[in-house]
């Protein structure tokens, strides 16, 4: 059997979310490649060395526009979801996009349309459900150590 293709990934954005996303990807054996992209310069290259990323840029096009990338995941602050998105759907690359896909509806529907016309895999995360504080309070609910939740906020 030949080997699996190994896939090459972009990450947008490099803070909390794209810091965790990306050091769940290193570990992968399924990642070949792994490109970081961020506006703060600082913070993207702590992550590329924290990780032993391939590749970071300042700029997310450039990135995306890459040769090795085939996946590509939109991390950066929720009201900049769109341009990266859309320059990733250009590019026919697959895509997790964090929630949402952007902070306006018009917007939204723009990015909508462009991933089912262009016919890209793409689906939109939330990530909070996988940390592990919220992990320990639904565990915590689901066994009733905490009693009959009615109601519950978070930030």
């Amino acid at each position: 059997m030949a080997d699996p293709k190994q896939l090459g990934l972009a990450v947008v954005g490099c803070g909390v979310v794209g810091r965790m996303r990306s050091q769940l990807a290193s570990d992968f054996p399924g990642i070949g490649w792994i490109g970081l992209s961020d506006t703060n310069e600082a913070l993207g290259k702590k992550l590329k060395d924290d990780i032993g990323a391939d590749y970071f840029t300042t700029d997310f096009r450039q990135l995306i526009e890459r040769p090795e990338v085939d996946a590509v995941i939109i991390a950066t602050s929720t009201w900049a979801h769109t341009e990266p998105t859309l320059a990733a759907v250009d590019q026919g690359h697959m895509m997790l996009i964090e929630k949402p896909l952007a902070t306006d509806a018009r917007e939204s529907a723009e990015v909508s349309a462009a991933i089912e016309s262009a016919g890209v895999d793409a689906v939109v995360g939330y990530t909070q459900r996988f940390r592990r504080r919220f992990l320990v309070v639904k565990e915590r609910i689901q066994t009733g150590q905490i009693g009959d939740v009615t109601a519950a906020v978070t930030r």
